[in-house]
């Protein structure tokens, strides 16, 4: 039940950080991630590591995106004028820590399957951002091929790596 709960809130926070973001509210996607943390961390025992963790993939998910951004991978339309071009929208890192809290739960049976995490990855990284595109919160600046692409070798590296350290932090 846990796993079904963790992902219904998980996709929940966000549906909320993304709607949120297309209609330029880049603040709600925190706030709907700090419930979902705030139940994750309920059902758990090791809630400082948790935190930490999820503290830290958010920085660098956070700083992957930023990256993206100012190389013209993606653009953010809807917070063009509320926050600064260098930096993804907080609602970006927001969603990484979500991310973060997966594998405890939803995402446990990946954790000794790092080939079929990056094909997982691979997929469901490029097709949340398609997501995002499609309802206005993610924009594609120049060739959607290369941006999914992109995407794509991003997910397939994190996401294994994110499980590692989750079952780091475990033992």
């Amino acid at each position: 039940m846990k796993k079904l709960c963790d992902f219904a809130l998980f996709q929940c926070a966000w549906y909320a950080a993304v709607a949120a973001a297309a209609s330029g509210r880049v603040w709600i996607g925190p706030l709907a991630v700090a419930l979902l943390l705030l139940a994750h961390l309920a059902w758990l025992d090791m809630r400082a590591s948790e935190l930490a963790r999820a503290l830290l993939i958010g920085l660098a998910g956070g700083a992957l995106d930023s990256a993206l951004r100012a190389a013209g991978v993606l653009a953010y339309p809807a917070a063009a004028e509320s926050w600064p071009q260098a930096l993804a929208p907080p609602w970006v890192p927001a969603l990484w820590a979500a991310f973060a809290a997966l594998p405890r739960h939803s995402m446990a049976w990946l954790v000794p399957r790092p080939a079929a995490a990056a094909l997982f990855g691979a997929l469901g990284g490029p097709l949340s951002y398609w997501a995002g595109v499609r309802m206005g919160a993610v924009g594609i600046p120049h060739s959607a091929a290369l941006t999914y692409a992109v995407l794509a070798a991003e997910y397939a590296i994190a996401t294994p790596l994110v499980l590692r350290l989750a079952s780091r932090r475990r033992s």
